[in-house]
């Protein structure tokens, strides 16, 4: 896949190659999300870079675009995501996995970082890669250790990452698996969230590691369709039931 606009460096923070009306059609229709990600899991396949990925990279690949879209984080956010032993950084409890963060326009704080919560039922179809690439880094990570390369791992703090890569790197494949910028899919997520799943702007802040409220502003796409939607859910709580 070749795009010209990688050439342009207005790719790499909030605009995105592909119509504001496609992203907001994503936002409202599930299914047509479900299709964009799984082609975003085969697109990423692919060799775009010349570089040989083999299965484990695949999988990697398809579980860093899939956490990015499942919990909205910023992409410096989820390459931050640490494996050190005792972390659990994601964990299951009940019938939710568990996504925990950083948080990185809010380093002032003491606890920047944020828990995500994901139903695995209704949205184990993104999950699944994450899952078993999760596994598969834990038991390599685990077996670097038991061979004695405790030390090596821990000059580097990035040796210890969920995604041990640089951030560019991330975006390259992305970019190109993808076809669009990857903050796009926080933007997704976020109206989605909104229009979807009806979260406020309070539950929006909380989820999207947001300071203000202004800060939500690009990423809440709402048009006529969303209002009508709205209305007819709500009417009849308005007015009372009368025929």
């Amino acid at each position: 896949m070749k795009n010209e606009n990688l050439k342009n460096p207005d790719i790499y923070h909030s605009i995105f190659y592909k119509d504001l009306s496609d992203i907001t059609s994503y936002s409202r229709d599930y299914n047509k999300i479900k299709d964009l990600i799984c082609d975003i899991n085969e697109n990423i396949k692919s060799n775009p870079l010349k570089i040989t990925f083999n299965k484990y990279d695949q999988l990697r690949n398809q579980a860093l675009a899939n956490i990015l879209f499942i919990t909205g984080g910023r992409i410096s956010e989820i390459l931050d995501i640490d494996m050190k032993p005792n972390a659990d950084k994601i964990y299951k409890r009940e019938d939710f996995l568990y996504f925990t963060i950083p948080t990185k326009k809010k380093r002032n704080l003491k606890n920047n970082s944020r828990v995500i919560p994901i139903h695995i039922e209704g949205e184990k179809w993104a999950l699944d890669p994450i899952v078993k690439y999760y596994n598969l880094r834990q038991i390599e990570l685990r077996k670097k250790l038991d061979e004695g390369w405790g030390s090596w791992l821990l000059r580097k703090p990035k040796r210890l990452k969920l995604f041990p890569m640089c951030r560019m790197y991330a975006y390259d494949i992305l970019t190109w698996g993808i076809g669009m910028n990857p903050h796009a899919l926080r933007k997704i997520r976020t109206t989605l969230l909104m229009n979807n799943m009806g979260f406020n702007i309070p539950k929006l802040m909380r989820v999207g590691g947001w300071a203000s409220p202004d800060s939500l502003k690009p990423y809440m796409n709402i048009n006529t369709i969303d209002l009508e939607k709205s209305i007819k859910e709500n009417i009849k709580n308005f007015i009372g039931d009368k025929k």
